[in-house]
C-alpha cells in the first residue's frame, strides 16, 4: 500500500508525499484498532465465524481492484482528485474489514461458562484454536500457525513489491499483471474458505 501510494502516477502509483501517506496509514491503524474492539465481537456473535470469515475474505478482491482504478483516475485527472480519494477511502474500508479474517483481534469465547478468552485472535486463529484435538496440542497448533504467518509476512511484501516493479518495468498486461495475480490468490483463498466448518466445536458444547 505505501509503495503504490508513493510511486509516481505515470508508473502506476498515486505520487503522494510521505506526510500524506503517514496520515493515511495512521488513520488506518486507528480504525483497525477501534473496529477490532467494537465491531469484531458484535459481528462474530451476530453472523458466526464462517460467514464473518468469508465476508472478510471477500473484501480482498475489492482492496486489490482499487489500486489500478485509483491510478487510472489519477492519470485521467493528472493528479489525485476527489474521485481518487473516494476510491481510496473504499480501499481503506475494505482493508479494515479484511483484517478481521487474519489479524489478531479480541475474541469472546462461545463457551457456556461465558468466560472471556483474552487472547487476541482473528477468525483464522479462532479456527486454529478450535481445531485442536486436545488442550495439550493447542500450543503446538498456534505455534505452527504463528510460524507460517510470520514466514508469509517476511516474503509476502517482498514478492508483492517485486511483482509490482516487474509488472510496470515491462508493462505486463498494461501494468496490471500484479493485480491479476493477487486476484487469483484471493479467489483461491475464497474457494478454500468454503470448505471450513460452519460452526465451532465450542458452540456445540
Amino acid at each position: 500500500m505505501p509503495l503504490v501510494y508513493a510511486t509516481s502516477i505515470p508508473y502506476g502509483g498515486l505520487g503522494l508525499d510521505s506526510f500524506t501517506i503517514g496520515i493515511i496509514m495512521s488513520a488506518l491503524g486507528i480504525t483497525v484498532g477501534i473496529s477490532s474492539v467494537v465491531l469484531f465481537p458484535m459481528l462474530l456473535r451476530r453472523f458466526g465465524i464462517y460467514r464473518l470469515y468469508r465476508a472478510a475474505i471477500s473484501c480482498y478482491p475489492v482492496t486489490v481492484g482499487t489500486y489500478p482504478l485509483m491510478n487510472l483516475l489519477a492519470k485521467r485527472a493528472g493528479r489525485v482528485d476527489g474521485y481518487v480519494w473516494v476510491v481510496l477511502v473504499i480501499q481503506l474500508c475494505g482493508t479494515v474489514a479484511s483484517c478481521m479474517a487474519f489479524s489478531k483481534l479480541p475474541y469472546l469465547n462461545f463457551s457456556t461458562t461465558a468466560q472471556v478468552d483474552r487472547s487476541l485472535k482473528g477468525c483464522a486463529f479462532i479456527y486454529f484454536s478450535d481445531s485442536a484435538p486436545t488442550k495439550s496440542a493447542l500450543g503446538a497448533i498456534n505455534g505452527l500457525a504463528q510460524t507460517v504467518a510470520c514466514t508469509v509476512r517476511i516474503f509476502g511484501p517482498l514478492i508483492a513489491s517485486s511483482l509490482f516493479s516487474f509488472t510496470h518495468q515491462h508493462n505486463l498486461l498494461g501494468g496490471t499483471m500484479v493485480y491479476w495475480i493477487l486476484w487469483l490468490v484471493t479467489l483461491a483463498t475464497m474457494y478454500a474458505s468454503s470448505h471450513l466448518p460452519k460452526h465451532l466445536k465450542s458452540e456445540d458444547c
